[in-house]
């Protein structure tokens, strides 16, 4: 099985041998657009190669434009140093991706092209976009007797796409200033883009507020009071002690892995706007009376104060900016105070049944210890 090594920089790999003679010439000039040659690929199938060591050179294509690549075709050919002229070529020993291959926005597709004594190995390799568009790009490893350097140019078919090339690194990016709008209906793509974005280092996500509106969280019951059942034929009159936690909240489906990343942007951008300290929790706690009528079960409802933030989030990946309009978090308002009541209703034939059941055995308790005995409270059903 042969070795694929891979070199980096512009190295001197038979300096030793040959000296440095014949060094003066500089590879093929830059060429748009691009025009693979006709015929199949050339790729590492060489039968004799079982043993031999191939020196190569990687180059990697990043996707930054908004829709997803896929490799389509390659071509491969030898040109001769400081020259298209082509001779008698070896056969090329590139490892590259297979056919099919697609690369997400965001990220990276590499390829290793070998160097060839003596000649300039050229591979082409096509994408299709989701766009609709083309892109090929031309990945060279230009050979002189004693050196080898990277070269890379790329040219496209359509209208929505850009490039750019630095020797092994390529860049494919949608047309300069393309702004895609995401309105508020569609939380699903506005959740999309945040989740996928916001935390993938190739991207920068910032929030612009435009409104805060002080209003009441939507009424519900209060989870960590537990009911309070009555289960005699007489009124229960209780001191409830209620606390009620108001966390941040949005109309979004943001991942947990990028909520505190989303929290810290929209915060940021409150401090900047509003100079506000934003709370992510606080509990609001009441102490009330209640009597509960007999055979009825009451609870706790509450509405906690908040402020709701509505703003617009700017995402953006090299030539491309999502625009999510009119995103919405509520976070508690510290000045506010919170609203709770009562809601009972009759207790169930069952509860009812298990309440007697509680009252008989209560009432042989008290006998077997005496009147002084505490008592073990109403039947909570």
């Amino acid at each position: 099985m042969r070795t694929f090594a891979k070199v980096t920089g512009t190295t001197l790999l038979a300096a030793v041998l040959f000296g440095f003679a014949g060094m003066s010439g500089v590879a093929d000039a830059a060429e748009a657009p691009i025009t693979p040659p006709a015929g199949d690929a050339t790729v590492s199938t060489d039968p004799q190669a079982t043993a031999a060591t191939y020196y190569g050179r990687q180059f990697t294509i990043t996707n930054k434009s908004s829709k997803p690549l896929t490799v389509t075709s390659y071509r491969n050919e030898f040109t001769m140093p400081n020259s298209e002229d082509k001779t008698a070529f070896p056969t090329a020993h590139n490892e590259l991706p297979p056919v099919g291959s697609v690369v997400a926005p965001g990220a990276q597709i590499a390829f290793q092209i070998s160097w060839e004594y003596g000649y300039n190995n050229n591979e082409y390799v096509t994408f299709s976009s989701g766009w609709g568009d083309t892109y090929t790009a031309r990945l060279q490893v230009a050979s002189m007797v004693a050196w080898t350097q990277q070269n890379s140019w790329a040219s496209t078919v359509g209208t929505h796409l850009a490039h750019t090339e630095n020797g092994d690194q390529l860049t494919v990016l949608d047309a300069a200033n393309t702004v895609i709008n995401v309105p508020a209906a569609d939380t699903a793509e506005q959740s999309t883009v945040l989740n996928t974005w916001c935390t993938s280092g190739v991207a920068t996500c910032v929030f612009h507020p435009t409104s805060q509106q002080p209003m009441m969280s939507e009424p519900h019951n209060v989870a960590n009071i537990p009911e309070i059942k009555n289960g005699t034929l007489d009124n229960m009159t209780r001191l409830v002690e209620i606390s009620d936690t108001q966390g941040t909240s949005n109309n979004l489906e943001i991942n947990a892995s990028v909520t505190a990343t989303i929290l810290d942007v929209v915060e940021a951008s409150l401090s900047v706007t509003y100079g506000q300290t934003w709370t992510q929790t606080h509990e609001f706690t009441d102490s009330q009376s209640i009597t509960v009528r007999p055979y009825h079960v009451a609870w706790v409802v509450g509405e906690t104060p908040i402020i709701r933030t509505t703003g617009d989030f700017d995402v953006t990946m090299g030539n491309t900016t999502w625009k999510l309009h009119d995103a919405t978090f509520d976070a508690p308002n510290l000045n506010g105070r919170a609203s709770f009541w009562f809601k009972d209703r009759e207790m169930t034939a069952e509860e009812i049944e298990k309440s007697k059941k509680f009252a008989l055995l209560e009432a042989a308790r008290q006998a077997e210890l005496g009147p002084d005995a505490p008592s073990a409270g109403a039947s909570t059903g």
